[in-house]
């Protein structure tokens, strides 16, 4: 998820080290409280949209407290090392979010069966094979 938000970058967002109300749903911009339709604001790099804000998005990672011992080609952190897998993480912060959520790096967790209107999932589509 970390790869496809920063789409190439090393700032905490995609377009910078700041975040402004023309960039993302988020809550310095507060219009209604509401998810906004894909595609309201810019695209990163890699053609993607809202990898900042809008929604949190669920991600495959059993909850690890850090980042340490994740695997190097990037694949999905089971139980191993600590993990537990009844939370799950979850990134890119919501439309009710602050913009210091909403950087590539921060991500919280959550119980899996946990079900909010500020949740999301994305669909990828592995393109190997």
């Amino acid at each position: 998820w970390e790869y496809a938000a920063r789409a190439g970058t090393e700032t905490p967002y995609w377009f910078g080290h700041a975040i402004t109300d023309g960039q993302a749903n988020f809550a310095s911009n507060f219009r209604g409280g509401r998810s906004r339709e894909v595609g309201s604001y810019p695209a990163n790099g890699f053609g993607l949209f809202d990898m900042n804000g809008n929604l949190w998005e669920w991600v495959a990672d059993c909850e690890h407290l850090s980042h340490g011992g994740a695997p190097a080609d990037g694949a999905a952190r089971g139980a191993e090392g600590g993990g537990d897998c009844g939370r799950a993480m979850m990134r890119g912060g919501g439309w009710n979010s602050d913009g210091a959520f909403l950087t590539s790096t921060f991500r919280i967790s959550g119980r899996r069966d946990a079900r909010d209107e500020v949740l999301g999932f994305r669909v990828a589509r592995d393109l190997d094979g």
